[in-house]
């Protein structure tokens, strides 16, 4: 489950949480992502399921070119696609997935993830 995340004054080339959304999406595994609380999590998923253009978060200068070795993770761009144009692993429909990048009501965000979790338990 990816909520919140740095959106600037990050040491990276992308907030930490990006990776971790760019990993998940490479290895197929299930992600939630709760956007309604904006961040960086946010962006991916207003991106990804209410059609929003992702956030510009740009690199400090300093780090140059990304450079990923041996160890590439997806790009933001294809993170945002992979998440739109199949069906998510994460065991929800398009509309949770776009309910769950919307909502701050806690017990919301749990009846979906554990939606979702059952679903791809079975």
């Amino acid at each position: 489950m990816a909520i919140g995340g740095r959106t600037s004054g990050y040491a990276g080339w992308r907030p930490g949480i990006a990776d971790e959304i760019a990993a998940a999406v490479a290895a197929g595994k299930p992600i939630y992502l709760v956007g309604g609380f904006g961040g960086s999590a946010g962006g991916y998923a207003n991106a990804a399921f209410l059609g929003c253009d992702l956030p510009d978060a740009p690199a400090p200068p300093e780090l140059g070119e990304e450079t990923t070795g041996g160890l590439a993770l997806p790009s933001v761009d294809e993170v945002v696609q992979a998440l739109r144009g199949r069906m998510s692993p994460n065991g929800l429909t398009k509309a949770e997935n776009a309910h769950l990048a919307q909502t701050v009501d806690p017990a919301e965000i749990v009846a979906l993830v554990l939606k979702g979790l059952a679903t791809i338990s079975k």
